[in-house]
């Protein structure tokens, strides 16, 4: 009717760029060639960036490779870093916020949505987000990809150089959780330990799995909290991501994806590993 053209990125072509030092993607040619960009992501938390606003919601216009890279093991050019610099490639445009209803500990359906009522819109995607954290209870100072976009552009992260027009921030933001709790020293979730559930160890996600493995590591939470009978597991331990190292004295280790199994089948404090192989991307 208007004359709007649908596509999957998917079926379009990718172009790589450098956005910055260390970082290089595959970007949709589509938005990189075009006049005017306008982001609407919703007013959500994110379980390892935080919140997920303008700048994350970029990260759907690079390709698969791209993404899990994004995900990377060093420590310097992590996540936060690789999408504080998303937009740097972008063209001008206007990021809408949608807060009608807002999600907390998202990013995924399991989280809670709250109807907030709220819309948030900017030609400037940082100032958006920094708004849009704000309102999700979330200083920007929080966020390390929104510390680090600022940082790069020279801008405070108090929101004294935005001009807010409209409702007051503060009596629109509402805290939002972002985090999930684990116990046990960051080895066991709050859900198990509160079942009681003994004999495992699963350490806390890290930023360095990626979209798809966390699909996977969801469907394997909920496969052992109902395996359980209760009776203690056989000294079990799940490693997932890149970087988790595993622990001395387990009978089992279980290595969810094809990244923690190349990097740690041979490592010599396994005695038996149970690898869950494939990348699902």
């Amino acid at each position: 009717r208007y004359g709007v053209k649908v596509y999957d990125i998917f079926q379009r072509p990718f172009e790589k760029v450098e956005l910055a030092e260390g970082v290089s993607a595959k970007m949709n040619a589509d938005m990189l060639h075009s006049d005017f960009l306008i982001d609407v992501p919703v007013l959500k938390t994110h379980a390892q960036c935080v919140v997920s606003l303008g700048l994350k919601n970029l990260k759907g216009l690079i390709n698969i490779p791209s993404r899990k890279k994004f995900h990377g093991d060093d420590p310097k050019y992590n996540l936060h870093y690789n999408v504080s610099h998303l937009a740097d490639k972008a063209p001008l445009g206007l990021t809408i916020i949608d807060g009608i209803y807002t999600l907390e500990r998202g990013p995924t359906f399991d989280g809670k949505a709250h109807r907030s009522d709220i819309i948030v819109a900017s030609n400037n995607m940082l100032s958006a987000d920094m708004v849009g954290s704000s309102l999700l209870g979330i200083s920007p100072t929080a966020v390390p990809h929104l510390v680090q976009a600022a940082k790069d552009r020279n801008r405070p992260l108090d929101l004294s150089d935005i001009d807010v027009k409209g409702e007051r921030i503060e009596d629109l933001a509402v805290p939002h959780g972002w985090d999930y709790i684990y116990k046990n020293n960051n080895t066991l979730p709050l859900t198990y330990a509160k079942a009681g559930i003994g004999g495992l160890s699963y350490p806390k996600y890290d930023e360095t799995i990626c979209t798809y493995c966390s699909f996977y590591n969801a469907v394997l939470l909920i496969a052992i909290k109902s395996a359980w009978k209760g009776k203690d597991f056989d000294n079990v331990e799940v490693l997932t991501g890149k970087i988790m190292e595993p622990s001395e004295g387990k009978n089992k280790t279980i290595l969810l994806g094809q990244c923690i199994i190349n990097k740690r089948k041979d490592h010599p404090n396994i005695k038996e590993a149970i690898a869950i192989e494939g990348c699902p991307s």
